[in-house]
């Protein structure tokens, strides 16, 4: 998943992995923010970190906007470490029982992804990596989503309009070095699927198995808007007319006018 927080990603990568696992794809989410609130206990090997070149993340400051500061190194290197156990953990998952496998984080830097690229690809070259970035322009969208997160674990215990400054301080704070996905990553040959306001226009590019297209028609398919569904019995039948129950015969001719009526 990429893009800055409350753009939806969680609540697309959620739908995404029960569609998933719907079609038979064992699909599981690993999300960092959740990693992020327990305290960071180790340091991962593979990222190159030693725990004893980082500070002790005080409790106030681990879910505050300071926190994802990126000019505050020690809460980068923190942040980067987090994201990166996740994909350790994620990439675990694959080589044991799963298919598919949604890191839910922002991503927002084409640092970030080339990283996740590079560890995925040492891990297994074989794995196929699809981005998927939520852009919201929508402002009704845009202020339901950041209400929704004023409601989660990082502002359970705080005072609604300070959770509300500090969420969005911590929007401005990704929004320094966000970058989206662009051409410039197309040389890279990523595969990615751009979802703008909850399904108004998507934009694809390097679609080219199976799983992807799947993922791509689910998210063009996406949306949040409620639609109604009708039921219906089909058309008289033969047995109808007999009074005959059980059967599977054919319309009768009033069934077949109805049919091409409700069609």
């Amino acid at each position: 998943m990429v893009e800055l927080p409350a753009r939806g990603k969680s609540y697309i990568a959620r739908k995404l992995c029960r569609y998933l696992n719907w079609l038979q794809y064992p699909t599981k989410v690993f999300n960092v923010g959740e990693k992020r609130r327990n305290p960071v206990t180790k340091a991962n090997e593979a990222t190159g970190l030693n725990s004893d070149n980082l500070k002790t993340r005080p409790d106030n400051v681990a879910h505050s906007a300071a926190f994802f500061d990126p000019d505050d190194q020690n809460a980068k290197q923190i942040r980067e470490q987090i994201a990166m156990e996740v994909l350790d953990d994620l990439l675990q998952y694959l080589q044991e029982d799963g298919k598919v496998a949604i890191f839910d984080a922002t991503n927002t830097t084409t640092e970030r992804r080339a990283m996740i690229v590079k560890r995925v690809m040492r891990v297994n070259s074989g794995l196929k990596i699809l981005f998927i970035e939520s852009q919201c322009f929508n402002q009704t969208i845009l202020t339901s989503n950041i209400n929704l997160n004023l409601s989660g674990l990082d502002y359970k215990a705080a005072d609604p309009l300070n959770a509300l400054i500090d969420f969005k301080s911590r929007i401005w704070m990704y929004q320094k070095r966000y970058t989206p996905i662009d051409e410039d990553e197309q040389h890279h040959d990523y595969s990615y699927c751009q979802v703008i306001d909850v399904g108004r226009k998507t934009i694809t590019h390097n679609i080219n198995n199976i799983l992807s297209c799947q993922v791509s028609e689910f998210l063009q398919k996406y949306h949040l808007y409620p639609r109604q569904i009708w039921l219906t019995r089909h058309g008289e039948s033969e047995d109808d007319i007999n009074e005959t129950l059980g059967g599977d015969s054919c319309l009768s001719a009033e069934g077949l006018k109805f049919a091409k009526s409700l069609s």
